[in-house]
């Protein structure tokens, strides 16, 4: 499976949304609601991570993508209370390009952009031990 959603360890305070190979726009938004309901389903607030791993192409733009972005502002991945964060790992080239425009556009207020896993998990935890 291209999109996979699972706890990162094992303290169910961080959910990781693992990005691979040739996903589609459908299968991000269908793990997107995957984490919501993990997050809804949490006794306390959680941090996401969307790891995109190094067999995505980044220069290619799933169909549909640019046209969801204008959902991704109002769907409950952004919006949900009980999501303290949203760190991003691994985006380059074109699909680095479209999440630029949907930051600009949107002004997302709580989520970052990182270089490594480690880096996004350091950030995550900080943010949820001063939420």
């Amino acid at each position: 499976m291209p999109v996979q959603v699972d706890w990162h360890q094992s303290k169910e305070r961080v959910i990781r949304q693992h990005v691979s190979g040739d996903w589609e726009t459908q299968e991000w938004f269908d793990a997107a609601e995957t984490a919501v309901q993990m997050a809804q389903d949490a006794p306390h607030e959680v941090a996401v991570i969307v790891d995109y791993a190094d067999d995505v192409d980044v220069n290619r733009v799933p169909d549909g993508l640019l046209r969801a972005l204008i959902e991704l502002r109002e769907h409950p991945f952004v919006t949900n209370d009980n999501i303290s964060c949203v760190a991003v790992v691994g985006l380059s080239g074109q699909l680095a390009q479209v999440d630029r425009i949907f930051q600009r556009l949107h002004q997302q207020r709580k989520s970052v952009r990182v270089d490594t896993l480690e880096d996004a998990v350091r950030i995550v935890e900080n943010d949820l031990l001063e939420s």
